[in-house]
């Protein structure tokens, strides 16, 4: 339905925009074309009035001419639209003078084509009407005369000098008007055919929208109906099992049912000759009851004062143990009290114990860290001892073995120290160390003076022997010392 008013309110546009453009020279488009050669008007085709078909003929023989006549004419059908809805009676008797003056410059412009052709003789002031002059004027969309109207009155005036220039004269001024009104005829056809061109493609293209929404809302409605019957086939068996489930519940109610609802009338009927047999004893119970109500009574007050008895002393005993428990209870709550407080006692102390192992903890680690590098520090003491011990013996039974060799030689008792004891001082304090002056210096000058001592004291060469391994230890000490340094 929504279409339907769209193309209806479209069509209705159309029609009022036919009514508008019908009209030759006022459309408002701005890309309506203004100007129409007098061939384009022949090529229509359409079925037109003797007069016109008359005009365009002229009009073609005008276009057939030389250049002279074919500006002229175009000039003349551009501007047409100054004589719009005027004929050859009105032009001259109604009309302003501005189309006057529009019919006479243009008519004047086609006489002088032909007194031009004949060779005849053109006045001066007809000038701005002659070919040259006419094909240097711009076409516009507005209708305007190249030339003023003092101008024309003057060619006009040239022309009245010759009978047959004036008589072509009169001749197309007669015809300009029937130039205008074929044109102008041709114009709305062609305007109308541009109308119905736009409105086909308007047409074609509300056409093709509206099958895209149908089929749009086509495929919507069949994947609405595909969905519909997808969920159609998911009712129909709960459909069928709610069927069956109904069928089930109606055999219930006309067999189960009738049945129960006749046992519950026995049992009613029942429960009525019960309710007889039930009233008659009640009649006789409370008659029984009326009785004996007297020495219930009295049996009553008398159980009653019993038990208040029985209740008081039960009660002085309650509040006796009640007095116990409360006496008892505040000796708990003070114990409870004392508890907390050597709770909380025993928890500082406890997280001082803890502070204080904490502490104890990280100096045993510091003591076991210690007790490991002194250990390490005695092994290594230990080694050097065991180092120096065997230098000693080393040195020491060299030098016994030396002492007696030299002994067997009395000879070499002067001179044997000073060569043989630098000699061992280099060889013992420089093995392996690395090279060293100033060691071997000092080593050498140790070794002379041991020699000195050794010859000139023969008398103490035990002594000496042990004092100079000794001393050969020591210095062996001091240059692994020194080369441990460097």
């Amino acid at each position: 339905m929504y279409f339907v008013k769209l193309l209806a309110t479209l069509l209705v546009s159309c029609n009022l925009f036919l009514s508008v453009t019908a009209i030759p020279w006022i459309s408002t488009e701005p890309g309506t074309p203004a100007r129409i050669s007098p061939s384009d008007l022949l090529q229509a085709g359409a079925t037109r009035s003797a007069l016109y078909q008359a005009a365009l003929t002229e009009l073609q023989e005008l276009e057939a001419e030389p250049l002279c006549h074919r500006v002229a004419a175009r000039l003349l059908v551009n501007n047409c639209q100054i004589l719009e809805g005027k004929d050859d009676a009105t032009v001259l008797t109604d009309s302003g003078r501005r189309a006057r003056d529009f019919v006479d410059s243009y008519a004047a412009s086609l006489a002088i084509c032909d007194l031009e052709r004949a060779s005849f003789s053109i006045p001066p002031a007809c000038e701005p009407f002659r070919e040259p002059t006419l094909s240097r004027t711009p076409l516009s969309d507005t209708a305007q005369l190249h030339v003023p109207e003092a101008q024309i009155r003057a060619c006009l005036a040239g022309l009245g000098e010759s009978p047959s220039a004036w008589n072509t004269w009169v001749s197309y001024s007669h015809k300009a008007v029937r130039f205008c009104e074929a044109a102008r005829a041709d114009y709305e056809k062609t305007q109308n055919i541009l109308v119905f061109q736009k409105l086909t493609r308007v047409m074609a293209k509300l056409t093709d929208d509206v099958e895209a929404e149908l089929q749009r809302r086509t495929e919507v409605w069949d994947a609405e109906a595909q969905g519909a019957a997808d969920r159609l086939g998911h009712v129909l068996p709960v459909a069928d099992a709610l069927l069956d489930k109904m069928v089930v519940i109606e055999s219930l109610l006309h067999n189960d049912l009738m049945s129960l609802v006749r046992e519950t009338a026995t049992l009613v009927e029942d429960g009525s000759q019960s309710a007889r047999t039930l009233q008659q004893v009640l009649r006789i119970l409370v008659k029984t009851v009326l009785e004996s109500n007297s020495e219930l009574a009295f049996e009553h007050e008398r159980s009653i004062a019993r038990v208040n008895q029985v209740t008081q002393g039960e009660m002085d005993a309650i509040n006796a143990a009640m007095q116990g428990v409360y006496a008892s209870a505040l000796s708990l709550q003070r114990e409870i009290e004392l508890s907390q407080l050597q709770a909380s006692d025993l928890t500082s102390r406890q997280e001082a114990l803890g502070k204080g192992m904490l502490q104890l903890e990280g100096m045993t680690q510091a003591f076991f860290s210690d007790f490991d590098a002194h250990s390490r520090l005695l092994v290594q003491a230990k080694n050097m001892t065991n180092d120096m011990l065997d230098t000693l013996e080393a040195t020491a039974a060299a030098t016994w073995t030396i002492q007696n060799s030299f002994r067997g030689y009395g000879e070499l008792g002067g001179w044997w120290p000073f060569i043989v004891c630098p000699a061992v001082s280099l060889i013992m304090g420089s093995y392996g160390l690395p090279p060293s002056i100033l060691r071997n210096i000092g080593l050498f000058t140790l070794g002379e003076l041991a020699g000195a001592v050794i010859s000139y004291h023969n008398h103490i060469h035990n002594h000496l022997g042990t004092v100079a391994g000794v001393l050969f230890t020591f210095a062996g000490m001091v240059s692994n010392t020194t080369g441990t340094v460097i």
